[in-house]
């Protein structure tokens, strides 16, 4: 399991969320004459075709799931520890927008990114951070309660599995770099609701 892995994970996630998102063929319209909601007129095979997606989708995510729950191997308590400190950190730094220290615990390539996003020194990668999360599942208040379950590593890359404080259990992608561990997104991946 190398980069290649790392890269079909993160793939799926986005193949994966993007099937799931699909819509039912019988939404409904709101008539603007009457104010009344009717149903919306079926194409027909469109249910069957959005059912096969949202099916694709979920086999989609079940592999990652699968993925990150075998990758690598399962890291020392320290190291868990020690990448869960960072993470609860950054959601700390993030959540009181206090982006000096938020951007601290990003990965060299994550902050050369950001500042692409949103301009140059902590400020940008503060400006990064809000639009890579502003349609981010992280609920204000997570920063207060995560739970690190396991961190599965493999040559300096890994996924810090955790569970939040409303029980939900993320991952969140990490690399180590001179001995400690740095977020490589701003974003979780949800395994469990």
């Amino acid at each position: 399991m190398n980069r290649r892995l790392v890269s079909a994970v993160a793939i799926g996630v986005v193949a994966g969320l993007s099937l799931a998102s699909c819509g039912s063929s019988t939404e409904s319209t709101e008539s603007a004459s009457t104010g009344q909601t009717q149903p919306a007129e079926a194409i027909p095979g469109e249910s069957q075709s959005k059912s096969e997606a949202n099916s694709r989708g979920d086999q989609a995510l079940a592999k990652v799931r699968a993925g990150i729950l075998h990758f690598g191997k399962v890291a020392t308590k320290a190291d868990t520890q020690a990448a869960a400190a960072h993470l609860a950190a950054f959601l700390f730094d993030r959540e009181g927008k206090d982006w000096g220290p938020a951007c601290s615990y990003l990965s060299a390539g994550l902050k050369a990114r950001l500042k692409q996003i949103g301009g140059p020194g902590d400020a940008g990668c503060g400006k990064g951070i809000e639009a890579m999360t502003a349609s981010a599942s992280m609920a204000e208040g997570e920063a207060s309660g995560i739970l690190a379950k396991e961190l599965r590593q493999e040559d300096g890359r890994g996924f810090l599995i955790y569970t939040t404080e409303a029980g939900k259990t993320n991952a969140m992608l990490m690399v180590r770099d001179g001995g400690e561990w740095f977020l490589v997104g701003v974003n979780p991946t949800p395994l469990f609701p």
